[in-house]
């Protein structure tokens, strides 16, 4: 039997919606987080990418991943919530021990996206931005911080 949100994650794909997929953009896109107050769950958004990836027939998906994770940089409210995409990503790949997505492209786009909102992420008090002072901007930099000593990376937004 098929999950719930593998069912959603198909309607998405069929209906060029993957970005809102993994935004919750879409109202019925919206996986609740447990753990914060998000737009939408990276983890059980994830959760259902792999395992669609997991059933015949499906190994497009991580293109596509790329393609909505490119498109998502260029989202001043949304750009922020890439980092944890990228960093259950990097999880991911760790333990598959195999690389599914052109993570040097993914990794600068999300740099400049993130650069080029720096201004709108400091305003951003949204979600998770409401705990920080600097809003998104300074989320986004711990979650940077905890990406390259996690993973061994030189993300710079300086």
């Amino acid at each position: 039997m098929m999950s719930e949100k593998i069912e959603l994650l198909k309607e998405a794909i069929v209906k060029g919606e993957l970005t809102e997929f993994m935004t919750g953009a879409v109202k019925k896109y919206y996986f609740a987080c447990p753990y914060d107050d998000m737009p939408t769950d990276p983890e059980q958004v994830f959760d259902a990418i792999k395992e669609y990836y997991s059933e015949p027939n499906n190994n497009t998906i991580w293109a596509e991943f790329q393609n909505a994770l490119i498109e998502i940089t260029k989202d001043p409210e949304m750009v922020w919530i890439l980092l944890y995409y990228l960093m259950n990503y990097l999880y991911y790949r760790d333990y598959k021990k195999s690389e599914f997505i052109d993570l040097e492209l993914v990794i600068t786009s999300i740099k400049n996206g993130l650069l080029e909102s720096k201004e709108k992420l400091i305003l951003n008090k949204n979600w998770t931005g409401a705990q920080f002072e600097n809003g998104q901007w300074e989320n986004a930099n711990r979650l940077v911080k905890n990406i390259n000593e996690e993973f061994n990376l030189k993300i710079n937004l300086d």
